[in-house]
């Protein structure tokens, strides 16, 4: 994927504790799938999303594709996605790719972009100067109705912790999100 709204796709290694039923710690090796999903004409026209729901152009359709393309040899053990569809659909077009038989999708709401309140579907550049018009910068600046990065951090922390109660039997931690 390229582009001004680069679908990146990064895997992160991250290791758990995990307590095994005697109590004792053990590390767990987790891996972490991360997809921005594809583009959308909003992205094009530089227009702030947020919790809008709006779905992806024919370019993104086309990045979600090779991005599944690039994953289609990974297995996943557990796939989750944000309810809005440009990342749902993101994630269904990837997983349809995938020759490892992927899990169902798993739909979480804490996955949603950060709200943008009042600002949402405002060009990026207008919401730029707003910010500086009150004294703060970019993504400091919270508009009238928009989730605080405080808000968006207890709601990804609290997602993530559920990483942490995987029985992970297999050996397999496979995560995939978009």
């Amino acid at each position: 994927m390229s582009g001004q709204q680069n679908a990146a796709i990064e895997q992160q290694q991250q290791t758990a504790a995990t307590e095994d039923m005697m109590g004792s710690r053990r590390s767990v090796l987790m891996r972490f799938t991360f997809v921005r999903h594809g583009e959308t004409q909003a992205n094009k026209d530089r227009c702030i999303q947020g919790h809008t729901d709006i779905p992806l152009c024919q370019s993104g359709e086309e990045q979600a594709s090779r991005a599944g393309e690039r994953l289609k040899d990974v297995r996943f053990s557990r796939v989750y996605a944000s309810d809005l569809c440009r990342a749902s659909t993101t994630c269904r077009l990837i997983l349809a790719k995938n020759t490892c038989h992927p899990p169902p999708l798993i739909i979480d709401t804490r996955l949603r972009e950060r709200n943008f309140g009042s600002v949402e579907g405002m060009v990026f550049e207008e919401v730029l100067k707003m910010a500086e018009a009150n004294g703060s910068s970019w993504p400091q600046y919270s508009p009238p109705g928009a989730e605080s990065l405080g808000d968006v951090q207890a709601r990804l922390v609290a997602f993530f912790k559920v990483w942490g109660m995987g029985d992970g039997r297999n050996g397999e931690w496979g995560y995939g999100i978009v």
